[in-house]
């Protein structure tokens, strides 16, 4: 694996700084000059550089496949991304896999800066955070270099085993749990005082990154749980979980990252700056490519769901008489309409210049306690958070007057996947938390709704490609180890993520 030799040299100021291609919170590197920085500056740069990268990254594809988003028909199709004939020199791939491991080197140091200092907050937030990004790829790649990753004088790391990572990495949460457990004692008031302004997700706030991580884990638990061998390691940390107290992230915590953006090309927020429109208010380079796709479209019509506008831009085009209709495209036709045709992305999706960047938003984390509570692994009632859950959605998406008025009119119809199927059947409960998970996932995190795809097959009915010469009529179960990966490591990358078709064969170790 191709390592970045990352020695972090200077920042003059956390917030504002000039403009450069990565943004107002790009740390300057060289390596030739290794003077230790401030573990704080960095640690801001990282949480910066995630939530660009969850923000932006995959959804460039995943928006596609996963029947959200289409292309615009001014445009040429992609016929990689279009037809799932995706190879090792996939971008999305290179740059998603580059950057989780630079960020996390980056993590790493902060982690050995903390230990030095004295500092369990750091040393805390840093583990939770590295293994938040591992936990990512894993999820897309399967075996992934994890104890030699970091070594940056070994070039060739070996691949460790999937769930061998996974269930470390619930090791490596606790232990950062425990030391930010630590950090909230009186012996480090100080301390977490001087930390709390270079935490730009919870500002210090040491109950909130417990509750964030207790929700990564049951995040990761949840995509166990079709592993009936998997059955007595979730029961067991479960347990952990509800013996620390923390619990949960609840309605009106949200784990969102802000470093103080602002209506400046480069400082805005990543998904706006990049989806949306420029601080002059043109639209972004990706504005008019990505459209809505009709599968989102009918959805959220035929349910009358209030959010639709939100996501999704009405038309102003002569093509429709009425111009509050929203329309979209099937992805991949041949015969796409034209941009002044159909919808872009609306302001719920955009948020604004100057909008906090969602790392794992509440509503997310209460339809993760929904399933939970429906498969028996916690307290509380599944109905109760999966309206929640919506109540939240409609929050985020700014949905106009009262939320959870209007949400509970939203899920009182009698209608199939809105209403809670209270008489039903295990899996239609189920069925109706993962339908209204993925509505509320969109241009959030995608890559948890391809995770539940994945693992349950839900929604069910999410629509293959209409590109002509799509020939496997199936959406891709993970992406291929990068081709520089390849050249640069070739005696240890696993055969099953770069051979013909592994897009297709090769499973998620948790996948069934």
């Amino acid at each position: 694996m191709k390592k970045l030799s990352y020695l972090l040299i200077s920042l003059a100021t956390l917030l504002l700084m000039g403009s450069c291609e990565k943004g107002f919170l790009n740390v300057n590197t060289n390596p030739n000059s290794p003077t230790a920085v401030n573990a704080g500056v960095v640690l801001s740069n990282d949480l910066y550089q995630m939530a660009s990268a969850y923000s932006t990254g995959l959804s460039q594809f995943l928006g596609f496949w996963m029947g959200y988003w289409s292309r615009s028909g001014n445009y040429i199709p992609d016929n990689a991304t279009e037809t799932y004939e995706i190879s090792p020199g996939y971008s999305y791939s290179e740059t998603f896999w580059q950057t989780m491991y630079h960020i996390n080197l980056d993590l790493n140091y902060v982690q050995k800066q903390a230990i030095k200092d004295k500092d369990p907050f750091f040393e805390g937030v840093s583990k939770i955070l590295m293994s938040c990004n591992y936990a990512r790829l894993v999820d897309v790649y399967n075996d992934i270099p994890y104890t030699q990753a970091l070594d940056i004088s070994n070039i060739s790391p070996k691949y460790d085993d999937a769930a061998t990572v996974y269930k470390d990495l619930f090791s490596q949460v606790d232990s950062g749990i425990a030391l930010i457990q630590t950090a909230s004692g009186s012996n480090y008031t100080s301390t977490l005082a001087a930390d709390a302004p270079f935490d730009i997700m919870f500002g210090g706030n040491t109950s909130e990154w417990m509750q964030f991580a207790n929700t990564l884990e049951l995040k990761m638990l949840l995509n166990l749980s079709q592993d009936a061998s998997m059955s007595s390691f979730i029961s067991s940390q479960i347990a952990k979980i509800t013996a620390d107290g923390a619990g949960f992230m609840m309605a009106g915590t949200s784990a969102l990252v802000n470093p103080g953006y602002i209506n400046t090309n480069g400082k805005q927020n990543p998904f706006y700056g990049f989806y949306g429109f420029t601080a002059t208010g043109t639209p972004a380079g990706q504005n008019a490519y990505f459209r809505a796709n009709n599968y989102a479209v009918t959805f959220s019509t035929v349910t009358n769901d209030p959010r639709l506008s939100f996501f999704f831009a009405p038309t102003s085009s002569a093509f429709s008489s009425n111009t509050d209709t929203v329309s979209g495209n099937n992805q991949g036709d041949p015969n796409a309409l034209s941009n002044s045709n159909t919808s872009g992305f609306g302001p719920g999706l955009l948020g604004t210049a100057t909008s906090s960047t969602p790392v794992l938003p509440d509503f997310e984390s209460l339809f993760l306690q929904s399933e939970a509570a429906l498969r028996g692994w916690i307290p509380g009632d599944p109905q109760q958070f999966y309206q929640q859950a919506i109540a939240q959605s409609f929050a985020y998406e700014g949905v106009s007057g009262n939320d959870s008025a209007n949400a509970a009119t939203y899920y009182s119809q009698n209608m199939k996947d809105v209403e809670w199927p209270s008489g039903g059947t295990f899996n239609d409960k189920l069925e109706t938390i993962i339908k209204q998970k993925w509505v509320a996932l969109d241009g959030v995190d995608i890559l948890e709704a391809w995770n539940d795809y994945r693992r349950l097959d839900l929604p069910a009915d999410v629509p293959l490609s209409s590109n002509p010469h799509l020939t496997m009529k199936q959406i891709p179960v993970r992406l291929l180890y990068p081709q520089t990966e390849i050249d640069r490591n070739p005696n240890n990358v696993p055969a099953g993520g770069k051979g013909t078709n592994a897009q297709f064969t090769g499973k998620i170790f948790w996948m069934p």
